[in-house]
């Protein structure tokens, strides 16, 4: 298994949010995180690389191998939490930082097993054999405009 990362400010923002960080377990497990600033809000950069280094913090720390797939589960869902509540207790510190939020994609694989948690838009891809399948749901109004047939998948790219 190869990793490759990359983030771009996009076609409308004018500072990029994005934060990542991705890596190998001793037991050759991969793990990456990815989270987005919310584009606009107060502080979107602080909060996508607090919770990008606390969530890789959580996992480095508390993974083992020995781990059953429940215990993954349950420790990237408390790795992310402990990094909504770190980022919401910046928020409340720092008045510069009110309304700052960023999304979350948070994934580890181990062997032919995927586990994956995300809050917001940002989404994970499966790339196998040449074919790239989007694996997450987004959590927006967009989505759940398409989803109640409002808007076509095609009007809600643009």
């Amino acid at each position: 298994m190869e990793i490759y990362s990359r983030t771009d400010r996009g076609m409308v923002r004018h500072s990029n949010q994005d934060a990542e960080r991705h890596g190998f377990f001793k037991d050759g497990s991969a793990w990456a995180v990815v989270c987005d600033g919310m584009g606009g809000a107060n502080g979107g950069n602080v909060a996508s690389s607090t919770a990008v280094e606390e969530i890789s913090a959580r996992l480095a720390e508390d993974y083992t191998s020995d781990m059953s797939g429940s215990k993954i589960r349950d420790m990237i869902a408390r790795a992310v939490n402990a990094a909504n509540i770190k980022v919401y207790i910046q928020a409340q510190e720092d008045i510069s930082l009110r309304g700052m939020g960023t999304t979350v994609v948070v994934a580890i694989v181990r062997g032919d097993t995927a586990y994956i948690a995300h809050a917001g838009d940002s989404r994970v891809y499966l790339y196998a054999k040449g074919d790239l399948r989007q694996m997450t749901v987004d959590h927006s109004v967009v989505q759940v405009m398409v989803d109640s047939g409002e808007l076509t998948e095609m009007e809600a790219r643009f």
